[in-house]
């Protein structure tokens, strides 16, 4: 029997033939054209068994299922065992529900032994966006931190962005239709329903849940207000797209209601960035709907008019029609952020220091003008953009604007498209609907921030896009397809599916141990701040580090643990410490070395892990040998990476104000000096303080506690005169605070100058009507002055906020009794009985157990913020 490859059939029309399965294009080629020798007749391709279709289906759903799930509950969920209450809790969401997914569609792959996957030229400049993060994570100064993120900071990590990839191919080659897509849209759609609800509920202080952590105003599933505020304007879009469609009149009615309630939210936040994008997006979509040209949809395009005009008008408000009393957040300015990525180009020009190591960039050019928010160090720039380029480099930018760009010329060749063909109304607001989507998310990633829910906002309205834009287009049908023809190239394929199998499984695996760890430090957290036995808290972070040892936060803060251990049991045993407790002691503090030092060896480029190895070396500055230097050298490590901050000079002065007092000390117990001499050695350390606090005010004038350490340098290097001129000085930069009062009225008390001395305790309590300290002194110079009815006055107050000391009491008794207040006391001119923290000597804190920093929310009430920090919103 022949085949004829020739000629009309029956019915003149051209018989059509099937492709023999496991045929080469070639083979098919020469069917098309005709051979010039018979062929032997194709054979029919084998039927599928029905288990093999049954499984298909299975794993379809499956596919359908996790991005159903991911898109509706991700934007909701959050878990309170983590001290990363949203960013974490959804970051291990995505993973196991993305992850679950991807294998599905991988496994169905490997089963049919094929690749198969809708080709595009997005894919080009998304798979480069990814492999430069890699390579960026890989080559992070802490790529542990890169590949994971730290606690509140999981969105901008290479797992999250891996798995939103993951997603994005998902969504492009697992839904196949409009209906479908609609379905995904309307899904989004009720999931930002019940965020917005939610979110609007705690504003108006109705508090859903019982826990203390959301009895807060600003609380909601999706990050602070104003990115909770741009995710709200991205529903808002999505609802207006998608009552452009070709919908019942009864949807139409629902998505009309919802429009209005999303536009409500947005009023009662009031972000003005959002505003703006929000005209520029809408504007957008109804100049679509004009360009058109439909007269039969006139009635439709009057919804967006309307909320373009009523958009403009919110521009141009300058006072919020609806007050809520909403939090500042205190952001970098542009300028600010600018300078610092230029900085971060200089040491790491092509790869930066790494995902999620904004912080460390951040350090390294401190901008010198942040007014009251000096100390934080900030972990995000200006917006997700910038920081994206400060902390991924040149390539990581560029394939970022890479990705962006190709996406920005598709949407505006798929508007082109769907403009001009003649297509249904329906069928192009939905495309162009998740287009104006991701512009506005991409809009809003170059001017605000983004966290992991903002991130799925974008890939998820991206993928909805390119996978609407390739219906109806050339490429709808052009798909990837490499088969296993040969035993070579089956065990290459093998090989990949493997790879990615046991990829995604691991990460899988790994995302859930990070979790476990978290929850035991969260418990060390609450243990913490209940004041809970030290060895519990020890014993939850240990558990910790066993389940994730490289994160250098959970070692820095067992070294703190571990030296309140050894401090505890000093404090408990005094001077009766037997051998057993020397020895539990010094254990305590080598491990608490070792957990520093253990941090400090995972993440080197972190300011933090030095510091607190230096506060170990500083609890153990007299007992140990060599700590000051260890001590001093941890700190200028952290003076390298964080050089215009003048906390750290300040510290270093610190120890050798310690070490002049430990040598005075020897010198006098020894009797190398005389009682009022100070020894060579001494005076040497307190000059080389001095230098350090001076490059310490070089760097920042006004820092209080380098002032005021200043001046005691003066009087402990027996210069009173220079001392009372510096606290002069302090008194003028810092007129409000007590302290500084009450320390230039010790000095002229122990000048003898009672006149002087008055003035200033009295000044000092006048600021701060319980200043114990500065009504003891005042006492005293009251008493010498022979005014004893006033000097009764001030001790029985002093002795009303210290009731259970029995000095002050002998002091009232000598006051009544017509004595001199000290009468009986050894003479000491400025011993401070008051059972109080020492105030001629600054005090530094040994650093509390606490997550990473954050951006900070204040008040409205608080001080303006400089040029070199922004707040938000604003617009008020």
């Amino acid at each position: 029997m022949k085949i004829q490859l020739r000629g009309p059939v029956s019915g003149g029309q051209k018989q059509k033939f099937p492709v023999a399965s496991g045929m080469g294009s070639r083979y098919a080629k020469e069917i098309r054209q005709g051979p010039s020798v018979p062929l032997a007749p194709v054979p029919e391709a084998p039927r599928k068994r029905e288990d093999d279709t049954m499984a298909m289906k299975s794993i379809d759903a499956v596919v359908k299922m996790s991005i159903y799930i991911t898109v509706f509950l991700l934007p909701l969920f959050f878990f309170l065992k983590s001290p990363s209450v949203l960013e974490l809790s959804k970051q291990v969401l995505l993973v196991i529900v993305v992850g679950i997914g991807f294998l599905a569609w991988v496994g169905k792959m490997a089963w049919m032994n094929e690749i198969r996957f809708k080709r595009s030229f997005i894919l080009i400049p998304i798979i480069t966006f990814l492999v430069v993060f890699g390579l960026s994570t890989a080559f992070s100064n802490y790529t542990e931190q890169s590949l994971w993120g730290y606690f509140g900071g999981e969105g901008k990590s290479f797992i999250t962005t891996l798995f939103l990839v993951a997603l994005f191919f998902l969504i492009v080659n697992g839904i196949k239709t409009k209906r479908e897509a609609i379905k995904i849209i309307i899904t989004f759609i009720a999931s930002g329903f019940l965020v917005s609800l939610y979110g609007v509920l705690q504003i108006w202080g109705v508090y859903v849940f019982p826990a203390d952590i959301t009895k807060n105003a600003f609380f909601n599933t999706i990050g602070s207000v104003y990115i909770f505020s741009a995710y709200v304007g991205a529903l808002f879009l999505m609802t207006l797209a998608l009552f452009l469609s070709d919908i019942s009149k009864v949807f139409k009615m629902v998505l009309i209601i919802l429009s209005f309630f999303f536009f409500f939210v947005l009023m009662v936040i009031n972000f003005k960035i959002v505003w703006i994008a929000l005209i520029f997006c809408t504007a957008v979509l109804f100049g679509v709907t004009i360009l058109k040209g439909n007269s039969s949809r006139n009635q439709s395009r009057v919804l967006p008019m309307i909320f373009l005009v009523l958009t403009l008008l919110m521009v141009l408000r300058q006072q919020p029609i609806i007050r809520k009393d909403l939090p500042i957040e205190v952001l970098l300015s542009h300028k600010s952020s600018a300078k610092i990525a230029l900085n971060s180009f200089k040491h790491n020009p092509l790869l930066g220091s790494g995902p999620t190591t904004y912080t460390t960039d951040y350090q390294l050019a401190r901008p010198d003008n942040l007014g009251d928010f000096w100390t934080i160090n900030f972990i995000d720039g200006s917006s997700y953009f910038i920081t994206v380029v400060s902390t991924m480099g040149i390539l990581g930018t560029l394939s970022f604007l890479f990705l962006v760009g190709s996406g920005l010329a598709l949407l505006l060749k798929t508007m082109l498209r769907l403009v001009s063909a003649d297509r249904k109304d329906s069928e192009n607001y939905i495309t162009i609907g998740a287009g104006i989507v991701w512009l506005f998310a991409t809009i809003m990633i170059f001017a605000y921030l983004a966290n992991i829910t903002f991130l799925l906002l974008w890939w998820f309205s991206f993928a909805l896009f390119v996978m609407l834009s390739l219906i109806g287009s050339k490429e709808e049908l052009n798909e990837f397809i490499t088969t296993s023809e040969t035993p070579k190239s089956s065990l290459a394929l093998s090989f990949v599916f493997v790879l990615i199998i046991i990829g995604f499984i691991a990460a899988i695996y790994l995302q859930g141990q990070k979790y476990l760890a978290s929850t035991h430090f969260n418990k060390a957290l609450a243990l913490d701040a209940q004041s809970e036995q030290v060895e519990d808290i020890a014993k939850e972070i240990s558990k910790a580090i066993e389940l994730d040892p490289n994160r250098d936060i959970y070692h820095r803060n067992l070294s703190v643990v571990l030296f309140a251990l050894a401090n505890k049991r000093v404090a408990e045993k005094g001077q009766d410490l037997t051998p057993e407790d020397s020895n539990y002691v010094s254990g305590m503090i080598r491990e608490a070395l070792a957990s520093a030092n253990r941090a400090v060896t995972i993440d080197p480029s972190n300011a933090e892990n030095h510091i607190a190895l230096a506060n170990v070396y500083e609890g153990v500055l007299v007992t140990m040998d060599e700590a000051d230097e260890k001590a001093i050298e941890s700190l200028q490590e952290a003076i390298k990476l964080d050089p215009n901050n003048p906390i750290l000079y300040q510290r270093i002065a610190n120890i050798y104000v310690v070490l002049s007092d430990v040598e005075l000390s020897n010198a006098r117990s020894e009797q190398r000096v005389k009682e009022d001499e100070i020894p060579e050695e001494s005076l040497k350390y307190l000059a080389l303080a001095r230098e350090n606090l001076s490059d310490a005010l070089k760097l920042r004038p006004e820092y209080a506690a380098a002032n005021l350490l200043y001046a005691e340098i003066y009087e402990r290097g027996g210069d009173i005169g220079k001392a009372i001129e510096k606290e002069r000085e302090n008194k003028d930069l810092f007129p409000r605070v007590p302290r500084i009062a009450f320390r230039l009225g010790l000095l002229y008390y122990k000048d003898n100058q009672p006149d002087n001395a008055k003035q200033e305790f009295e000044a000092a309590i006048a600021l701060d009507k319980e200043y114990a300290n500065a009504r003891y002194f005042l006492g005293l110079v009251l008493d010498q002055q022979g005014d004893k009815e006033n000097a009764l006055v001030q001790f029985k107050k002093v002795s009303e906020l210290n009731p259970d000391n029995e000095d002050l009491k002998k002091i009232i008794t000598n006051l009544k009794n017509n004595k001199s207040a000290l009468d009986g006391f050894e003479p000491s001119s400025s011993r401070l009985p008051v059972d109080e923290t020492k105030v001629d000597q600054p005090v530094e804190r040994q650093p509390e157990i606490s997550p990473e920093f954050k951006n900070q929310e204040i008040p409205k009430e608080a001080t303006p913020a400089p040029e070199e920090v922004e707040n938000s919103p604003p617009a008020e």
